[in-house]
C-alpha cells in the first residue's frame, strides 16, 4: 500500500509540474473544454485541448480560439 501511495503521488507530481498554463471554456455544443500549455521532459512546451465529450462541428472555432489563446500566453505563436 505504501508503494501505491508513493507511486500515485509521483506521477501526480509529474502531471502537475508538467502543466505551465490551463484554461477552460465553455462549447457551444454545452461541453467543456479544458486547454493546457504542458512542458516536455527536455522543457519545450506543447499545448493539450481536452473536452469533456466529442466535440460537435460548431465548437471547432471555439477550440482553435482557444488553442490561439494558449499559445499566445505561452509565446509559441510561430513555433510549429
Amino acid at each position: 500500500a505504501d508503494y501505491d501511495e508513493t507511486l500515485i503521488l509521483m506521477i501526480r507530481e509529474r502531471i502537475d509540474r508538467s502543466v505551465v498554463f490551463q484554461q477552460f471554456t465553455e462549447l457551444p455544443s454545452g461541453g467543456i473544454a479544458r486547454g493546457q500549455v504542458r512542458r516536455n521532459a527536455d522543457e519545450s512546451l506543447f499545448t493539450q485541448i481536452i473536452a469533456d465529450a466529442t466535440p460537435a462541428p460548431e465548437d471547432q472555432e471555439v477550440l482553435w480560439n482557444l488553442e490561439a489563446n494558449l499559445r499566445d500566453a505561452a509565446g509559441l505563436n510561430g513555433v510549429e
